[in-house]
């Protein structure tokens, strides 16, 4: 979405409209397994991950 949001975001309720469908990039633990297993620890992953995410939020964050 324009703002940064997955378009699959219910802002209501704040939760994923298709979880149980959604793509391999949004599962975590199985788009590690798929392609990251052989070249990065899982903790080390989960932390880049969480950076990742934490630096969009704040560029989400400055936009508005």
């Amino acid at each position: 979405m324009p703002d940064g949001s997955c378009r699959h975001l219910d802002k209501t309720t704040n939760l994923c409209t298709i979880y149980a469908e959604r793509p391999l990039i949004c599962r975590v633990d199985d788009f590690y397994d798929a392609y990251l297993s052989t070249t990065i620890e899982r903790e080390e992953f989960y932390r880049q991950n969480k950076d990742i995410c934490r630096q969009l939020q704040s560029e989400k964050d400055q936009r508005t």
